[in-house]
């Protein structure tokens, strides 16, 4: 297996950007991957030719802008699927309150995970700011 590192940024508030090529050949045996697949993570081994690129970035400034992508992506995404079955399951009142509660509930986590992920960015841009600081007082 070759890894090849394309990118590397080490950024002035000590955070980091990683961009990573790795290629597999069938030589290498069976190799470990994370596959998803309809949603769920499982592990495969695969053996073959495989390339892969990765991305890592600590970022803040990066984490956020990704975050204000896929957070309301997510909620347009759920709000039209249970728009779809609340219309579809209009008939049977029952089926309604449930899908109801299981929106009330999803928009919940979703709205948890969005503050707490943007509390932690934040937590970690005032950790930035200060070492920025920090280095220009010595």
């Amino acid at each position: 297996m070759k890894k090849e590192i394309l990118r590397q940024e080490e950024h002035e508030d000590g955070s980091y950007t990683i961009v990573e090529k790795t290629t597999q050949t069938p030589e290498d045996g069976f190799v470990r991957h994370k596959h998803r697949e309809r949603g769920h993570s499982r592990t495969v081994y695969i053996k073959g030719h495989a390339t892969t690129v990765t991305y890592e970035s600590t970022n803040p400034k990066t984490m956020l802008k990704a975050m204000l992508l896929i957070y309301p992506f997510a909620v347009l995404m759920l709000g039209g699927m249970f728009w779809l079955l609340i219309t579809l399951a209009k008939e049977d009142p029952k089926a309604v309150a449930s899908l109801k509660l299981m929106l009330t509930l999803a928009v919940v986590v979703i709205g948890w995970s969005f503050f707490h992920t943007l509390q932690g960015i934040r937590k970690r841009m005032k950790e930035s700011r200060e070492k920025e600081r920090q280095a220009m007082d010595e």
